[in-house]
């Protein structure tokens, strides 16, 4: 995922707050732009110009990731998807050195499914030719990969896939998975799919090179990963909607206009964004199409390079909104207002760590009362 960077821990800004977020509706509202979603934040609450929700141009960074993504899915809402894995391991040979190796196992322990459940999967394992460093690759990025090394088909419900790897793998290999130059010699392999309607997460815990021999086991551990993401066929979304869609993209840019808020001293802020869980839903029987259950809102700096600064975390409401308030977003805020800071945009980002393909289908800036909104709340 891109870089986010804390503003900050709770701090007398929630103090300040709370009482204003929670005043009741009962109060008299005066201000002129104020609706009744803006009312539930008292009179000094101020609505603010949405000026752009869309499409990010920044990629959701994947290398180093606790899980790697492999499959294909063609999805009625999503599109058609392409996830390669790429995951490379480490280790000592631990069995005596008389001892025979007589049989190579990759074992990919499987924590996530997207697409068809009732579907079996074919994943080609390929080799990586030559050495791959996974910081700060993005999900659009594409490794070089040499040749074909197995296939392995598995249900896609199957909660461990083990490929065993033809003999002549083990001749080729032999001497480098008992010696000591092992972790720079071997450089893992690629998985990517040939067959079947369904894309697996596997996590790095319980995955690893297992190989048999004659004095013992030896297992080498996953000490790196990646995962390529590409879209092959358009989104067929509803109508004022936007897909958001974790690792595939596109994350969403969002920002309002603040010019009127120049120097003025803030106690709250306030973001909504609304998603349409029942069509987000909507699948063919057996199709799992996971849903973003929470979101965050950071702004991007203006070198986009640079880790963003995180404003607030949002868990999903049981009405389809995800509401943004938190210290730290005022602090932010109140820092722009009087100059102290800047930023280039806003943006809607997934914080799922282990790496997916959750979505979340949101109402666009067209969709009337569904739209995103935000509200300053001035001390006045």
């Amino acid at each position: 995922m891109p870089a986010v960077a804390s503003s900050g821990r709770m701090s007398r800004f929630a103090v300040l707050l709370l009482p204003l977020i929670l005043v009741a509706c009962t109060d008299s509202v005066s201000d002129v732009g104020i609706d009744l979603l803006g009312s539930e934040y008292g009179p000094n609450a101020r609505s603010v110009e949405l000026t752009e929700f869309g499409v990010s141009p920044l990629q959701d960074y994947t290398g180093g990731a606790p899980r790697i993504l492999a499959g294909r899915v063609d999805d009625p809402l999503a599109g058609v998807i392409d996830a390669v894995g790429y995951v490379d391991f480490s280790g000592g040979f631990s069995a005596t050195d008389t001892s025979s190796i007589r049989v190579v196992e990759l074992v990919l322990s499987r924590s996530y499914l997207y697409g068809d459940t009732t579907d079996n999967v074919t994943l080609d394992i390929h080799n990586m030719a030559e050495s791959w460093d996974p910081n700060g690759l993005q999900a659009d990025t594409v490794l070089s990969a040499g040749d074909l090394a197995a296939s392995v088909t598995f249900a896609a419900t199957d909660t461990q896939v083990t490929a065993v790897l033809p003999a002549s793998w083990l001749n080729q290999y032999n001497s480098t998975l008992r010696g000591i130059d092992m972790d720079s010699l071997f450089h893992g392999f690629r998985l990517s799919a040939s067959l079947g309607n369904a894309i697996g997460g596997f996590r790095l815990t319980g995955s690893s090179l297992k190989l048999t021999t004659t004095g013992g086991t030896t297992y080498f551990a996953v000490s790196r990963t990646f995962t390529g993401i590409r879209r092959h066929g358009a989104s067929v979304l509803p109508d004022n909607t936007i897909l958001f869609q974790d690792g595939a993209g596109p994350v969403i840019k969002m920002d309002f206009d603040l010019a009127e808020f120049a120097d003025a001293p803030i106690n709250g802020a306030v973001v909504t964004v609304t998603a349409d869980t029942v069509e987000g839903a909507l699948a063919p029987a057996g199709f799992l199409r996971p849903q973003i259950r929470e979101l965050q809102l950071v702004a991007v700096p203006e070198d986009v390079t640079k880790p963003a600064t995180l404003l607030a975390q949002s868990a999903l409401s049981s009405d389809g909104t995800y509401r943004f308030v938190s210290a730290d977003l005022t602090t932010f805020l109140q820092r722009v207002f009087v100059g102290s800071e800047s930023y280039s945009y806003m943006e809607l980002r997934a914080p799922v760590p282990d790496n997916s393909l959750d979505i979340a289908l949101l109402y666009g800036a067209s969709a009337a009362a569904m739209a995103p909104q935000a509200y300053i709340i001035l001390s006045l």
